[in-house]
Parts: C-alpha cells; structure tokens; sequence
C-alpha cells in the first residue's frame, strides 16, 4: 500500500483522492515544533483499500483456436496467441467430463504458460480428457475459456516385425 506523506510548517491540508499518485484522499501530516521538540500531527486517510491505486479489473480476451494432437502419454495443445500488452499468460485446464465452468477447477501450469501452446504430459493413454485455455493479464484478471476440446493420449502403433 502507498502511502502519500508530506511534512512541512505548521497547519494542515488535504489532497483529494484525484490529486495524488495513490489514489487516496489524504489528510497530511505537519510537523509541529513545540518548546523544541517535534511533533508529527497524522491526518486521515481514507479511500487506500489496500489496492495501490490499480484500477484494472477487466480481463483480457478469451483465447481461441485451441487445437490438439494426442502423443503417447501426452497431448500437444496450441491456440491463437493474444496480444494484450499486459498479458501474463495462459492457464490451462483439464477434466475427464465436459468443461462448463473453469472456477470449479486447478489449472494445469503452476504459473501462467508465456507461450500459446502447452503438452499435458500427465494424460492417461486411452483416456479422454477436455481442454480449455483462459488468458490471464498481470492484475491476475482471467478470462473466459476458449472452445473446450476432447483429446485422448494414445500408445504408437505396435514396431513392424
């Protein structure tokens, strides 16, 4: 949280919220001299709930073209990268029914992917799992999920006598 201080003279003064880089309305403080000591006089602070002044809540675009290809063991994902300016990344979802509703699940990357494209190298051969890509920008806003799709990972073909 930032916190907008300014010691000066004797009195007080008040900076609206529109006025300071914080975003805060701000009572400020003054330094008071009395019989040789120093005093500091606080005012108020109201409006710094915490948020430094970040004002972004809107998410950006949900990805789209989400494709796969199934590997042994695995499944290649790629889709259509974004180009938000403060983009973070991507997460990526998984789940072994129709995805309605991201919130209800884990992301599969830790941390958000920085490239458009992914391999869930966790996938169970023969299983079929459903995919959907949100994007994420650096407020931590999310967005919708792409299209879902189905893939299942699969074993290669038997080596030819």
């Amino acid at each position: 949280m930032r916190t907008l201080l300014k010691i000066s003279g004797i009195g007080s003064e008040h900076i609206p919220a529109g006025q300071n880089p914080s975003g805060a309305s701000v009572s400020i403080a003054r330094l008071l001299l009395i019989g040789g000591l120093s005093v500091l006089l606080l005012g108020a602070m109201t409006g710094c709930g915490g948020g430094g002044g970040n004002s972004d809540t809107q998410p950006p675009s949900q990805p789209s073209g989400l494709s796969g290809t199934s590997q042994d063991g695995a499944v290649d994902l790629s889709w259509s990268a974004l180009s938000t300016g403060d983009l973070s990344g991507y997460n990526v979802y998984r789940a072994t029914s129709t995805i309605e509703e991201v919130s209800e699940l884990d992301p599969q990357n830790d941390d958000p992917v920085s490239k458009a494209s992914y391999t869930d190298t966790g996938a169970d051969n023969g299983t079929t799992y459903y995919y959907a890509v949100t994007a994420v920008d650096e407020a931590g806003n999310e967005s919708g999920p792409s299209d879902p799709i189905e893939k299942a990972a699969f074993a290669g073909p038997p080596g030819q006598p």
